[in-house]
């Protein structure tokens, strides 16, 4: 705030801080809720890895990679699929390179959240870690719990969250309940998704590609099977799994 008194100035970091700890809370809800479908979804042996392969957690190009898919995941409380892009890398497969293998496809996951009812079903972050934490000891995965948990810990550092689910599964705003609106897989290699594409940035030669900013406005049908729709059928997806 330019010309602001301090008071004011003061207030908006107030403000803008209370912003950034609620994003990093919908988006790590966000994110769990998807770890947590993969690993009801998988066999014993895969339930290690999964989780090990989650990288939402810290800065990453993806926040989740299986077996050649690129996983991003985008949660929002709006009512459409409606998320900010941080560069183009964040909804284009990563092409194969000299230093990396690349990814046969990309599926950004649109996850729609609302402040749960008193009586409906509802989902929190301690809830949700604590089904992937008895799913890991379930699987025999018990030996990455405090490797999990500490991954979990990390997330939203920067923003001042920190959840440690032994001392704060009883603290707000960690205890937030939400209720799932949508969940919806979409394949961003589909041409029929209309976005911004790296080829429309590079054009601009004095242009970084992964700078720029915008907001993808994603329709809650492309075509028949895109998206795919609710987080089992989307964990099945990416786990190349039949229904």
């Amino acid at each position: 705030m330019k010309g602001g008194s301090n008071l004011g100035e003061n207030t908006g970091s107030v403000l803008n801080e209370n912003q950034h700890s609620e994003n990093a809370i919908l988006g790590l809800v966000g994110e769990l809720l998807l770890l947590d479908a993969l690993c009801r979804r998988a066999a014993d042996p895969h339930v290690g890895p999964i989780v090990q392969a989650w990288d939402g957690w810290r800065r990453s190009a993806r926040d989740f990679t299986w077996e050649g898919t690129g996983v991003e995941i985008k949660t929002t409380t709006r009512a459409t699929s409606s998320h900010a892009i941080h560069g183009v890398h964040q909804i284009e497969p990563t092409p194969v390179s000299d230093d990396d293998t690349g990814e046969a496809r990309l599926l950004l996951v649109s996850i729609g959240l609302c402040h749960a009812d008193l009586n409906a079903p509802a989902l929190s972050i301690p809830s949700l870690v604590e089904s992937i934490l008895e799913r890991l000891n379930a699987a025999g995965a018990s030996g990455l719990v405090d490797e999990f948990l500490k991954r979990v810990s990390l997330y939203g550092a920067e923003s001042g969250i920190g959840y440690e689910h032994a001392t704060m599964v009883n603290e707000a705003p960690f205890t937030t309940k939400f209720s799932v609106t949508f969940v919806r897989g979409y394949d961003m290699a589909d041409s029929a998704v209309e976005v911004l594409r790296r080829d429309d940035v590079l054009t601009h030669q004095h242009v970084d590609a992964q700078s720029v900013t915008f907001r993808v406005d994603l329709p809650a049908t492309i075509s028949l099977d895109n998206p795919i729709i609710g987080a089992r059928r989307v964990a099945e997806a990416i786990l190349s799994l039949d229904s």
